[in-house]
């Protein structure tokens, strides 16, 4: 069945489309109406035609005019997937055939505005996949398919665009804005690349002081010759200082601690990054629910801009419960977890974190790997047990000095590694506080009390292996640490823009007393540059770099320059080298119950057909990753990516250089609480120990790998 739509055509002019999508947050009834009698439910709604007649092709589908495109531009909605499964009623879209008649023109003019001008609808075909059905006194409407029959034609480019109005502001800042523009001459046009250029030149205008500016943009259609002209028209007006700064609202904290948060002076330059980085830090504070920091244009004394900051009070103190699910190639873990928090203690900020987690945890151990691809992960050696953490926190701001907090730390850990079950009781003194806009610092002390629980060498095992271990059961660790951050990202959870760079550098023993002396160093240096647009596809996209690396160094008298078993260094996992299980990259020797005596590194030949194998870490690691991220629709992305590192028992063991690589693709879904991803990784090289262990690692969790 199906109707004639040629009848039907919209004028082609470009402007904004204002396409309203409503959503409807209301609470349903305990028992839904049925359906009026002839109701047609919409599975689906389908396109025949668009992009130029390449629908369902991979070009379709980065045009930028797939079905999800157009549908955005329709009143008419199909039924969500499984609706079927949780509440039929309430999920399920009925067709309404005139809001369809409608949709015509809505698509033609969505069309318009992304450069097809002579882009038509030409018919919309119902067919039914269900008929109805009656079950007694209830009745099921048909269900269907709606299809478009749509024909594109070829887009429209752009034949001139041009920048009027700015050019005080200087050549290169204008040469900056054109290069970084998403629309350019000779692409083709769409509005949405048009009103983020505007966007654009007006924050580029408002970061560098003139905080008056305005942008607005002309467009001159020429269907016949499939040509637009664009010009970009602003008024930067002068260049602006900030003036004095109001406080508004009800402040449950003394006014010189909001004010400590501001980051801008008086006299000193507009900057619209500025304000933006004064919402920030003032939502850190986890007291205020509504922070508003605006420029008062209005109340401006020529170039001098006052700031208005407007402040609601939230609840001081928190109550959050949660579970969690972690699996992984090598380590599957499932926990519940509650967690207290007061953050504004005698109205001074004081800040007092408990947190309790329980769970259960097994990690397959590399033992009789054959036994892991044969038999299966089930059957393999494992270790496994419940897992514990209770931890407490106290941090105290404004100590030693403004910017900076005192803190208390007391925890106490059981978990569960390979090979071994553990316990550690845990304090942690320090202090931390901010060196500038972007960089932070942090010194603290922490005494480590670690034993381990069945373990699966003992002593004398790890004291015969030709890579000398040094074991201890149980020990006292005690190091001073030492931290410097740098943070540009524009994002915690979803980061698309910025950078994050960590240096650390830990002592142990010496002047601080325990059981080893050795220097323990880190540095990780991650990079986010975000994707505006890919063969003419504009994805929320993100290419992603990660270079990290670290060393541990023994020194002292030789009953003291020892490193503990678990403090070595380990890389495989979900969140550094991924294709490898969870801590199997790196050294390894040979459990004696095999009657083999071996040490050796990843890549050499073992010394027997398939050893029973016990990853002991290194002292030195480097790993590097690649990733690019998209999201092709509002909740819905994936990513590729690939990653290389290795562990060395030693510095003189990096010679010849050699790292393992994998590569991998993923899922990604953007929840409300963060990222979730599902990432499938294969290990490009094979070492001869690994021949039966299954090359592909797959990693679920919530949260980026970096």
């Amino acid at each position: 069945m199906g109707w004639d739509l040629s009848g039907c055509r919209a004028a082609a002019r470009v402007g904004c489309l204002g396409v309203g999508v409503a959503v409807a947050g209301a609470c349903a009834a305990r028992r839904v109406p049925p359906p009026p009698p002839g109701s047609e439910a919409v599975a689906r709604v389908r396109f025949d035609g668009n992009a130029d007649g390449k629908n369902g092709s991979a070009f379709e589908v980065f045009s930028g005019t797939s079905d999800y495109s157009l549908r955005s531009a329709m009143e008419q909605g199909q039924s969500p997937r499984f609706s079927w499964l949780v509440k039929p009623r309430q999920r399920r879209v009925l067709l309404d055939r005139d809001t369809l008649e409608l949709d015509a023109w809505r698509i033609e003019t969505w069309y318009a505005h992304h450069g097809y001008f002579d882009a038509r609808v030409l018919s919309w075909d119902v067919r039914t996949l269900r008929p109805a059905r009656a079950w007694g006194p209830f009745q099921r409407p048909a269900i269907v398919e709606v299809r478009g029959d749509v024909q594109s034609g070829p887009p429209s480019t752009v034949a001139s665009l041009e920048w009027v109005g700015i050019e005080s502001v200087g050549r290169p800042l204008l040469a900056l804005i054109r290069e970084s523009a998403p629309i350019q001459q000779g692409e083709r046009f769409d509005i949405d690349a048009l009103r983020e250029a505007e966007a654009l030149t007006l924050s580029t205008l408002l970061e560098r002081g003139f905080a008056f500016a305005t942008v607005r943009s002309e467009i001159e259609a020429r269907p016949n010759e499939r040509a637009v002209a664009v010009r970009i028209i602003g008024d930067p007006g002068p260049s602006c200082r900030f003036g004095p700064v109001r406080v508004t609202g009800a402040l449950p904290v003394r006014k010189e601690l909001v004010l400590e948060q501001v980051e801008l002076e008086e006299g000193s330059p507009f900057r619209m990054s500025t304000l933006q980085a004064t919402q920030r830090r003032l939502f850190g504070l986890g007291v205020f629910s509504v922070v508003n920091v605006v420029p008062e244009l209005s109340a401006a004394a020529g170039d001098i801009v006052p700031v208005r900051v407007d402040l609601a009070p939230s609840k001081p103190r928190q109550l959050r419960l949660g579970a969690g699910l972690l699996f992984e190639s090598g380590k599957q873990d499932i926990h519940a977890s509650a967690e207290f928090q007061h953050l504004n203690i005698l109205r001074e900020l004081v800040r007092l974190d408990l947190q309790t987690r329980g769970g259960y945890t097994t990690v397959i151990q590399l033992a009789n790997v054959e036994d892991v691809s044969a038999a299966g992960l089930v059957e393999a050696t494992s270790t496994a047990g419940p897992t514990a953490l209770v931890r407490a926190a106290l941090n105290v701001p404004r100590l030693p000095a403004p910017g900076w907090e005192s803190g208390l730390e007391l925890s106490f850990e059981q978990g569960v590694e390979q090979g071994y079950r553990f316990r550690t009781p845990e304090v942690s003194p320090g202090i931390k506080g901010r060196l500038g806009e972007a960089w932070s610092a942090e010194l603290s002390y922490r005494l480590r009390f670690f034993d381990y629980l069945d373990l699966a060498l003992d002593e004398s095992d790890f004291r015969r292996t030709p890579l000398g271990l040094d074991f201890s059961d149980p020990y006292l660790l005690s190091y001073l640490r030492q931290r410097v951050t740098f943070d540009t990202r524009d994002d915690l959870l979803f980061t698309r823009d910025g950078a994050w760079v960590s240096y650390e550098v830990n002592e142990a023993g010496g002047p601080f007393g325990g059981g080893f002396n050795f220097v323990k160093g880190w540095a990780d240096h991650r990079a986010y540059l975000p994707v505006r647009e890919l063969f003419g596809w504009r994805p929320r996209g993100t290419v992603a770099g990660r270079l990290a690396g670290g060393f541990i160094q023994p020194y002292g008298a030789p009953d003291r320059a020892r490193v503990p078993y678990a403090e070595r260094l380990y890389l495989g996992g979900s969140t550094d080298v991924r294709g490898w299980p969870r801590r199997l990259l790196g050294p390894y020797i040979c459990d004696p119950d095999s009657g083999v005596d071996c040490a050796f590194r990843v890549g050499a030949a073992p010394p027997v057909a398939d050893p029973v194998l016990l990853p002991v870490g290194g002292l030195v690691a480097a790993f590097g990753s690649l990733e690019a991220r998209a999201y092709i629709q509002d909740e819905y992305g994936f990513a590729v990516f690939t990653d290389a590192g290795m562990v060395w028992e030693s510095v003189e063991a990096m010679s010849p250089f050699r790292v393992l690589p994998t590569v991998g693709a993923g899922a990604r879904y953007r929840s409300p609480i963060g990222p979730i991803r599902l990432d499938l990784a294969w290990r490009v090289a094979d070492p001869p120990e690994f021949s039966t262990l299954p090359r592909l690692g797959v990693h679920f969790s919530l949260s980026e790998a970096f």
